[in-house]
């Protein structure tokens, strides 16, 4: 039986630093794995080339949506892992929304108006 073939997808829209640090430990992982598996590495962005050239700068496959809703975006990152057959497919959600709960400022969520603190009574 010859390597499983798995294909991972994740949606990517600003946070750049952080979201090159995300891929670039999927990268090393596909590395690390890629005796036993190939590990296809698919990114739906919505940022044109900026989005473009950070996927593919860390060897993801790169297709180009709009940003909402996110759905939509995610399907057509899954229909581009279908023409490559996988044995399975994993979606990785990348939320990563600021502030973290740890961060008492305000919530970045928009249904809260940026207003909202966390913790107790905000």
């Amino acid at each position: 039986m010859g390597k499983r073939r798995v294909t991972l997808i994740t949606a990517v829209w600003k946070r750049h630093e952080l979201t090159g640090l995300v891929l670039n430990r999927f990268r090393n992982i596909k590395r690390e794995l890629s005796d036993t598996i190939d590990l296809e590495l698919i990114a739906v962005g919505s940022e044109g080339d900026k989005s473009r050239k950070l996927c593919e700068n860390h060897d993801f496959i790169y297709v180009e949506h709009d940003n909402m809703p996110l759905n939509r975006k995610y399907n057509a990152a899954s229909r581009l892992a279908q023409e490559s057959n996988p044995d399975a497919v994993y979606r990785i959600c990348l939320l990563y929304t600021s502030p973290s709960p740890r961060d008492q400022r305000g919530s970045g969520f928009p249904c809260c108006g940026g207003k909202k603190k966390w913790g107790g009574g905000g």
